[in-house]
């Protein structure tokens, strides 16, 4: 949780803000919406002991394989509700395009989620912009979740290297998680290149 936490408090705002409107993001050669790729972020907010101490290392060091409780209270993730997993069967081409360009905008933004399954797309209705009485299905609004595994790329790294050289860095350190996690996507989603 700590970490998915990190993952969203590195996350630059346009990737979760409304907007409105087109763009194409490429590869896809035509525009798709721009909508926010992630939920917002409100907080990881963890207990502290007496002393004022963070105290969520029981929770950090525990994995889901752990036998055992783990006592106390826990942290949490505050974050958007951002409706049910969805099922891409039943979306259309464009719906399909529009989350895979939510993939393509992660990297874009130095971003790998690194967990892509559709289990962690999430769909409600949209616009988000309009009351919950006035929106609909027709205009749905999709968030990626589930970034415990995610990694960043972190230009800190970079410092005091060249411009080729931070091309290079960064090319190696993403490119092999980029490209799995492309064809994953292609094959949750059901695209092929020549969808787009």
């Amino acid at each position: 949780l700590r970490q998915e936490g990190v993952m969203y408090s590195r996350f630059p705002r346009h990737i979760q803000q409304e907007y409105s409107g087109y763009q194409v993001i490429r590869p896809i050669h035509y525009p798709v919406p721009v909508s926010p790729v992630v939920p917002k972020f409100y907080g990881y907010y963890a207990p502290v002991d007496d002393d004022g101490k963070v105290n969520d290392e029981g929770y950090y060091d525990a994995s889901d394989d752990d036998d055992y409780p783990v006592g106390g209270p826990s942290p949490i993730l505050l974050i958007e509700e951002c409706g049910d997993p969805i099922d891409s069967s039943e979306l259309s081409l464009d719906d399909r395009c529009e989350c895979y360009s939510h993939v393509v905008r992660l990297h874009h933004a130095g971003f790998v989620q690194n967990s892509f399954y559709v289990r962690n797309i999430l769909v409600q209705p949209g616009p988000l912009t309009r009351p919950p009485a006035e929106r609909s299905r027709e205009i749905p609004s999709f968030r990626i979740i589930d970034f415990g595994r995610g990694q960043i790329f972190d230009e800190k790294e970079l410092e005091g290297l060249s411009e080729d050289a931070k091309q290079v860095a960064l090319f190696k350190k993403f490119q092999e998680a980029e490209l799995a996690e492309d064809a994953s996507a292609h094959e949750a989603l059901g695209l092929d290149f020549s969808d787009y």
